[in-house]
């Protein structure tokens, strides 16, 4: 084993940092993926092996799990699967005599860049891996693109740390490709080009590396008797490319984004089921890289939200309304009474006339019988 390489891993926040051990033939790790998690295929690790001799080789997982990102960490994974390896020499091609090999190294004693021909501008250079040449990333392993002039000769490539450095490897026929490996910070890409008419000017691309996670940080919950009190106090610091942002996340649930800025202060958090609470601040540095602490804290519970009966807000409204229903019945009752009572004395007057009738057939009234005869008609 010679090297291993984090770079372009789904992985982002190692738990166990990679290594291996030559004597005992292992190579050891572990790491997560914050949310939303990973689905899909993509690459964990890349291992470089140095072959000692011809044969065969065998490489296999001793102990490998995967677990979901689902909150109960359930195994997914199928142990890992081994893998088996062919070790053939390679037959190497001895270059004809006296011919000048295409890749000259030209031996620089100034740091000058050579003169260029006003004819020929600097090309043009894009990058597929590292297209934005103001971000930070955290992939080390770089690609280049450029399109040559139809009469190039050849180009010149290089890379390094200055900002006006110059290439000084040719490449003969030209490439227009060129993959390049950088270490943290950064670096540049040199590049050339010859034509008939001379040396381009020569065009430079700049490419910022990032791969180590922000400082190891503390969370401290300072807890309140109300769910709105409870606050947060953390903060970090990353040496390259600096803090890019936090994720508050609360019983698995991505609650707060927050900038540098906002976590200068303590960070009210937001309201948690009632009980034993699980807080975990993520720190992302601009090149993508994580850094996360956690903690446990006793949440009161969301507030209880009493929503007022429609009869307390709108109490004047129905007490007028029943006054009305109160009256409306009252008049009712009156009126359906006053109707009884009058067929009550309708009946008694037609009993009296009826009796004084009777009395007249019999003999003649008196004169108090006829005045009350009289009025009762």
């Amino acid at each position: 084993m010679i090297s291993l390489s984090k770079s372009s891993s789904v992985i982002t926040l190692w738990v166990q940092e990679p290594s291996f051990s030559n004597s005992s033939g292992t190579i050891s790790f572990e790491g997560i993926v914050p949310n939303p998690g990973f689905t899909g295929s993509g690459k964990v690790l890349t291992a470089t092996f140095k072959v000692l001799k011809q044969g065969s080789a065998r490489v296999s997982f001793a102990n490998a799990s995967v677990l979901a990102n689902d909150g109960n960490g359930t195994e997914i994974g199928n142990g890992g699967t081994d893998a088996s390896y062919s070790l053939i020499a390679s037959t190497v091609e001895t270059p004809p005599q006296n011919v000048k090999p295409q890749n000259v190294k030209t031996p620089v004693t100034k740091q000058s860049e050579p003169n260029a021909a006003p004819l020929s501008n600097a090309v043009v250079i894009q990058s597929s891996t590292h297209p934005d040449q103001t971000h930070w990333y955290n992939a080390t392993e770089a690609t280049f693109e450029w399109e040559n002039p139809t009469d190039v000769i050849s180009v010149r490539l290089g890379a390094g740390t200055d900002a006006q450095g110059v290439p000084h490897t040719i490449y003969k026929p030209p490439s227009s490709q060129k993959i390049v490996s950088f270490g943290e910070g950064t670096s540049y890409f040199y590049q050339q080009v010859q034509t008939k008419a001379g040396l381009s000017a020569v065009a430079r691309y700049k490419v910022q590396i990032d791969t180590t996670s922000p400082k190891p940080f503390s969370v401290v919950v300072a807890q309140g008797t109300a769910p709105s009190q409870s606050a947060a106090t953390f903060s970090t610091t990353d040496a390259l490319s600096g803090i890019d942002h936090y994720e508050v996340v609360v019983n698995d649930r991505i609650a707060l984004t927050l900038t540098p800025e906002d976590v200068q202060k303590p960070v009210t958090l937001p309201p948690a089921s009632r009980g034993t609470t699980r807080l975990r601040v993520f720190a992302y540095d601009k090149a993508g890289n994580v850094a996360y602490a956690e903690t446990t804290y006793t949440s009161f519970g969301a507030p209880i939200e009493i929503q007022s009966p429609f009869f307390i807000n709108n109490y004047l409204l129905l007490l007028l309304t029943g006054l009305l229903v109160v009256a409306l019945i009252l008049s009712v009752i009156r009126s359906l009474y006053l109707q009884w009572k009058l067929k009550q004395v309708r009946t008694a007057i037609a009993e009296e006339i009826e009796a004084l009738n009777d009395i007249k057939k019999e003999r003649d009234l008196t004169a108090e019988e006829k005045r009350i005869m009289k009025k009762l008609w």
